[in-house]
């Protein structure tokens, strides 16, 4: 009989290097000529058409095809690859056994000849049988084959079971269980310990270099060597067969044997093992709750039982109790290589890396030849960045034991890493057809497949990989990350948001912790697909909730940075977000290893999210031209190799604005390093050199009141950061960072707005702001410098999570202003400044009392001494200090499913100028930003310093079915302090500004702001988003040091509101061609009130369109748009918070490159 079987490529028969032989368990032989010439086989021998394998009894192989095809042979099989009738088709001869057929590079077009019936397999994947000369049986897991009998033609398709017998009807039926008909190629690891056996003395001596084969962990040896005349008689040595047998998949054996010892006390944990590898394990009490009479009866707790045990309790997912049993095991068998191999994997899945290579040292040292040990140090190095060690161990596992599919699977991670995506590819199918019941493999090969570009495949695997575990959340995620490849981005966010729901059924090989960091990946990369979907309220609320989900790992502060800067960049001028933007980014790469995280500083490395490693060079670019003559072009170069990553940044932008003097020139150039020192030590450094030079670019309600001749230039060179991450244990991290900044700007104001306070008798009469006359000229320079240490410490449990640390700042402002006038020359010349020192000191505690409910509490403590007055002209060199004890306070509630409620209080203390953005104190309390560089509007009223904020917000987000979102915010910001104010007054009687002063001035600001946004998804290509914002926004100043009766104080002093109405719609489209447009509608409202003059109200309507294409794989993406498309301008009163919004009708164009 000859049946057909698996994919080789069509000079299959003419070549001679067609196939190479995988695995040899047993005895395998083959036959390259004459029919009884028949050699043993060895792995890695070459095979061509014409010569036959065979395994005898007690024995398995697997042959991995020229196409990367694998066709494992059962015991007693016999193939033959025969040439091809047809140079398109390939031809297998089955002439006895079973053989099962795995491809995964595209569907094989196999031809076949039995007695029965002749036909084609069209399959990737089958089981395929010949009993004797009368019987054939396939079961068809996917593909399609059709099959032509003497009476009848069979189509079969995926999940179909056939049954040919001589003389019958063909009897085909569903394919119910696929794991349960390939049983033969699963793997068994071992668990029996022969020092808890009582062997008969016969048996004892001859099974002497078996059992010392066992020891060292070579099971096939054991099983080659067994005595041929040795009947295992006694119950141990059935239990002990019973092993071996599952060694090479002989499980009806092996259960045929333990009948024969049903009350030996092993044969229970064979029996459970067994199961478990079906899939069919139960749950059972934990290892510390063994039933004890139980335990009397069979004599004793045994180390079999416990590893069983071990096993069975991983499989329903109490990971923490498996690793007690296997803790037991070892505890009662510490001779027993088995046992120790058991426990180091469950502490590295813990993260715990010195346990587990305690462990894994002590296994190696008792089982030199344990291939289970040397693949579990396999991964120990290439969880150390050591890649060519790392292949060699799994190498060495392969070698041992052919057929232990993490093996193949460790070997092609380490090609990955290496970009080896071919050999990779092969590793993974092998792994897959090893061990083909575990859906993770298959995972591994769909992201291989999608990473070499080849999607149909990619969505095979990930099919097939959900079929195997329906509750594994890998395949989803892989599976969306390709869709968003494939700009297929509402199927990707549904994939998602099933693997983000699906999450916590990984605890069957993840610790809680590990879970938490796990939810936090998703998260973030849900954060990025809601983004191009349009969903970005939705992104920038997912970033944060996965910061609260694991506050360690690296991937929500990255997003969340990522979410920042896009605010930012709305309003260039007002730099509310900068403190939050900047300290999570400095988080999210300490705590990144070298090559995961995103070192650049102006471009987000996740724009194009990869499945494996960094690789060793990438660039991305990104340029954006509108027609008013703004244009900007940022650049990064990044890389990773093993255990360093780095990235060089450049950013060149010129704004031309839209207004009068509004010109803004930017230069920077940043060098990111990172560095794994030790296994457990990274090491982050960071360089960087920018320089500004800009008008007026505040702004303005009215653009035609900008200053013409107004000038400011900073540099800031260099700009240096240090930083050290070590991971003591899984939760448990130590950051330190240290930095220095060197800050000089220059600021020339041809119609200074300086106060004058006319005296008389030492007693303030009157003021005049600006003063009658020609206007004062400003010429003021100022150089700040200072140097940042901050030592912060994470410890994270299942339920507790604490972040506590300390800041210490120290530095100098140096500043000098000269007021000049027309005819008077330079009427005063000023030098000011002093030291600046901080001192601060924090703690955060959550506590997720129930599964749906966490609560934080925290606590900060700063004190700073500053310069009083280092910037309003004339300048002091007087000292103050102000120091606040910040209470801070959070709640998370998930009252039902994919609801989340939100609220936080806080308060804080600000800094002096960029150094409250050099820290890595927690941004956010309760989903809640809490990190401000200011709150008062930089266009209103400049520079606060040592600002005290107070913050209290409450939110609720909903999403439905992966498809709705909807939410509601409401916020209360306030900020307030005071500062030193220079002044001009008279030094005669004379009504003549001459003489410089000071004065303090108070600043009470609040913000209240509600805001709801709605998103759907719409089909497969389209979304739509609508938001609504209210804010109000009120701002009051005083000078208390100015008598109240002060001639024209009413018009200095200031208690002004604005109440601004947002409402917006969009419209996107995106298509898996790449093609995609979004349309926008913005409404605002605005309402000025305490101005004087009165500043009118305002009411538009703005609209912009774009088109984009993105090509494939994310390469590139262009982006053309038309802002403001009726040409509408606009008056809106900067003391309310907005985007800058384009004046006129505006062409925009955007390439990115990445590559």
């Amino acid at each position: 009989m000859f049946a057909l079987l698996l994919s080789v490529l069509t000079s299959l028969a003419q070549t001679n290097s067609a196939s190479t032989l995988i695995e040899a368990a047993g005895t395998v032989e083959l036959s390259s000529a004459a029919p009884t010439n028949w050699q043993v086989a060895s792995v890695g021998v070459a095979l061509k058409a014409g010569d036959k394998i065979r395994t005898r009894a007690r024995s398995r192989a697997a042959v991995q095809l020229s196409d990367r095809s694998i066709v494992r042979l059962d015991e007693l099989t016999t193939i033959e690859i025969l040439p091809p009738r047809n140079a398109e088709k390939k031809r297998f001869g089955l002439l006895r056994g079973a053989v099962y057929f795995f491809n995964r590079e595209k569907p094989a077009d196999v031809e076949f000849d039995t007695p029965l019936a002749a036909g084609a397999i069209r399959g990737t994947e089958f089981l395929l049988e010949a009993g004797g000369q009368n019987e054939v049986h396939l079961a068809l897991i996917d593909g399609l084959v059709s099959l032509k009998s003497a009476t009848e033609e069979i189509n079969l398709s995926r999940g179909e079971d056939l049954r040919l017998v001589a003389g019958q009807p063909a009897r085909r039926t569903a394919l119910v269980n696929a794991t349960a008909k390939i049983q033969w190629a699963l793997y068994y690891p071992g668990i029996v310990n022969p020092a808890e056996l009582s062997f008969d003395p016969p048996e004892q001596v001859a099974l002497g270099a078996v059992l010392k084969n066992y020891r060292a962990g070579d099971l096939l040896a054991a099983l080659a060597g067994w005595p041929a005349a040795l009947r295992p008689d006694s119950g141990s040595a059935k239990l002990f067969r019973a092993q071996l047998e599952l060694a090479v998949g002989r499980v009806g054996e092996a259960e045929s044997l333990l009948i024969g010892a049903p009350e030996h006390p092993d044969s229970a944990a064979l029996r459970e093992l067994i199961a478990v590898t079906r899939g069919e394990a139960e749950r059972r009490p934990p290892a510390g709750l063994v039933d004890k009479a139980a335990a009397s009866r069979a004599g004793g707790r045994r180390s079999a039982a416990l590893l069983a045990q071990s096993w069975s309790l991983q499989a329903v997912a109490d990971l923490p109790n498996a690793r007690i049993a296997a803790r037991q095991a070892a505890e009662l068998a510490p001779d027993f290589g088995f046992a120790h191999a058991r426990l180091g994997e469950l502490e590295f899945t813990f993260g715990n890396r010195d346990a587990a290579l305690r462990e894994l040292k002590r296994a190696l040292e008792l089982s030199p030849r344990l291939a289970a040990a040397h693949a579990l140090q396999g991964f120990v190095l290439l969880d150390d960045g050591k890649t060519s060690a790392a292949q060699n161990s799994f190498d060495r596992a392969r070698e041992m034991d052919a057929a232990l599919g993490s093996a193949w699977l460790g070997r092609g991670l380490c090609l990955l890493r290496e970009r080896h995506f071919t050999e990779a590819r092969a590793a993974f199918q092998a792994a897959a057809a090893l061990e083909p019941q575990r859906g993770l493999f298959r995972s591994y090969l769909g992201k291989a497949a999608s990473e070499l570009g080849d999607a149909q495949a990619a969505e095979r695997e990930f099919r097939l990989a959900k079929q195997l575990d329906a509750n594994d959340p890998t395949a989803w995620l892989y599976s969306a990350l390709r869709l968003w490849q494939e700009n297929k981005l509402n199927a990707a966010v549904r994939d998602l948001e099933t693997s983000y729901d699906k999450n916590e059924n990984r605890a069957a090989f993840r610790s809680r912790g590990q879970l938490d960091s796990d939810k936090a990946v998703r998260s973030a990369n849900l954060a990025v697909i809601y983004d191009d979907a349009g969903l970005s309220d939705v992104s920038r609320h997912v970033a944060g909730r996965a910061v609260g989900e694991d506050y360690a790992n690296f991937s929500g502060h990255l997003l969340l940075a990522n979410s920042y800067a896009a605010e930012q960049s709305l309003n260039r001028f007002d730099l509310r977000l900068e403190t939050a933007r900047q300290s999570e980014l400095l988080v999210a790469n300490l705590l990144a290893p070298p090559g995961a995280g995103n070192l650049s500083q102006v471009l987000s490395q996740s724009d194009r999210l990869r499945f494996f490693d960094a690789r060793p060079f990438g660039a991305s670019s990104l340029t954006t031209y509108r027609s008013g003559g703004d244009w900007s072009e940022t650049a990064t170069a990044f890389g990773a190799l093993d255990n360093f990553s780095y990235a060089f940044d450049t950013a060149l932008r010129q704004f031309n604005r839209q207004r009068v003097n509004n010109r803004d020139e930017q230069r920077n150039f940043a060098l990111t390093m990172k560095l794994r020192v030790s296994p457990k030590d990274d090491l982050y450094l960071q360089a960087g050199d920018f320089h500004s030079n800009a008008g007026d670019i505040s702004r303005l309600y009215n653009p035609a009141s900008a200053t013409p001749g107004f000038r400011v230039e900073e540099k800031q060179e260099p700009t240096i950061y240090a930083g050290w991450h070590r991971e003591w244990s899984p939760g448990i991290h130590t950051l330190l960072l240290a930095s220095h900044l060197d800050d000089r700007l220059t600021l020339l104001d041809p119609n200074s707005d300086q106060i004058f306070l006319f005296q008389s008798g030492g007693q303030t009469i009157g003021l005049e702001s600006p003063p009658v006359g020609p206007p004062f000229t400003n010429n003021y320079s100022s150089h700040f410098r200072v140097a940042s240490l901050e030592l912060q410490q994470v410890f994270k449990t299942a339920r507790h999570s604490l972040v506590f640390g300390g800041r210490s700042q120290s530095g100098r402002v140096d500043s000098v202003d000269a007021l000049s006038r027309a005819l008077e020359g330079v009427v005063t010349r000023q030098s000011g400044g002093g030291d600046f020192s901080r001192s601060s000191a924090y703690g955060y505690y959550t506590w997720q009392a129930l599964d749906t409910l966490s609560l934080i509490g925290g606590v900060a403590f700063d004190h700073l001494e500053f310069p009083e007055n280092a910037d309003f002209a004339p300048v002091s060199p007087r000292e103050t200090s102000r120091e606040s004890i910040s209470p801070k306070a959070g709640i998370l509630l998930a009252p039902w499913e994919h609801g989340l409620l939100r609220a936080s209080y806080t308060r804080s203390l600000g800094g002096l100028f960029s150094d409250n953005s050099i820290r890595l104190e927690p941004t956010q309390v309760g989903g809640f930003n809490q990190a401000f560089r200011s709150l008062i509007p930089e266009s209103v009223a400049g520079l606060l310093p040592a600002a005290r904020f107070e913050t209290a917000s409450v939110g609720f987000d909903q999403s439905m079915h992966g498809k709705t979102f909807f939410g509601v915010e409401a916020e209360w910001l306030a900020s307030d302090g005071t500062r030193a104010v220079g002044v001009l007054t008279n030094q005669f009687v004379f009504r003549r500004p001459d003489s410089p002063s000071s004065t303090r001035q108070t600043l009470a600001f609040q913000e209240r702001n509600v805001s709801v946004y709605a998103s759907q998804l719409l089909g497969d290509f389209f979304s739509v988003g609508a938001r609504y914002r209210l804010s109000e926004a009120k701002l009051i100043g005083e000078f208390p040091d100015i008598p109240k009766g002060a001639q024209n104080l009413g018009r200095l002093e200031q208690n002004n509101r604005a109440l601004a109405h947002q409402l917006s719609f969009a419209l996107n489209l995106h298509l898996p061609s790449g093609f995609f447009t979004q349309w926008e509608s913005a409404w605002h409202h605005q309402e000025n009130l305490g101005y004087t003059p009165s500043l009118p109200s305002d009411d538009f309507w703005q609209h912009n369109l774009m088109l984009g294409y993105r090509f494939a794989r994310r390469r590139a993406e262009i982006r053309l748009g038309l802002l403001n498309l009726f040409d509408t301008d606009y008056r809106l009163n900067p003391l309310n918070l907005t985007a800058e919004l384009p004046r006129g009708r505006t062409f925009e164009a955007m390439l990115r490159v990445n590559f």
